[in-house]
């Protein structure tokens, strides 16, 4: 009887980790950030802080970069946020 539990027990947990593995396996990672593009521009804004108006984006990440009041130093593209969009936050 015992044999027969840990079988069932075994082949149960054998079941649980191939389905856990089909669903981590066919998830679409497509859209996961890039890491090191976001580190890339962080160390970018960090080099050009003194100077965000001759700052230029060496990725190809859209983002915005905001000062300590909420206005807008520098962004990708128009359209990306609202200048004073950090004061309804705070």
């Amino acid at each position: 009887m015992k044999k027969c539990t840990f079988l069932i027990s075994l082949i149960l947990v054998f079941a649980v980790e191939v389905a856990a593995l089909i669903v981590f396996a066919t998830q679409d990672t497509g859209n996961l950030q890039d890491a090191v593009a976001i580190n890339e521009a962080v160390h970018s804004v960090q080099t050009d802080w003194s100077s965000m108006e001759t700052h230029k984006n060496q990725t190809s990440l859209d983002y915005v970069v905001l000062d300590g009041d909420g206005s807008v130093l520098f962004k990708t593209k128009e359209g990306l946020i609202l200048s004073r969009l950090v004061d309804t936050f705070f």
